[in-house]
């Protein structure tokens, strides 16, 4: 049980550099170093201490949203999945489960 204080210190350590940003940074302040032994900086992986729903450092989501609710818009004012699959650059696979899902989106939202 010796080695609980030295753990303890070294999570809150890596929390404190999670948070300051100093994680996303290590594999280019390491790149010189691992290149002399043939690695690049990318070689490095610490994983993340705490977890985030997707999408909730950017606006991805919210835009991907958006456009799944104009294909459907689209879609019922008469527009067939293959001229929205030219139209979004996305396979008409793709198109027809964007339509199923928000279809039980707005069926769901209006229960």
């Amino acid at each position: 049980l010796g080695f609980v204080p030295q753990v303890c210190l070294l999570f809150v350590f890596l929390t404190i550099l999670e948070d300051s940003g100093l994680i996303a940074r290590l594999s280019y302040l390491v790149d010189d170093l691992f290149s002399k032994v043939g690695l690049n900086g990318k070689a490095i992986y610490i994983p993340s201490i705490g977890k985030q729903a997707w999408g909730s450092r950017t606006d991805t989501k919210k835009v991907l949203q958006e456009r799944n609710f104009r294909i459907y818009e689209k879609f019922q004012s008469g527009h067939t999945s293959t001229a929205l699959a030219e139209e979004y650059a996305l396979s008409e696979k793709s198109i027809q489960r964007i339509i199923r899902e928000v279809k039980v989106l707005c069926a769901n939202n209006t229960n």
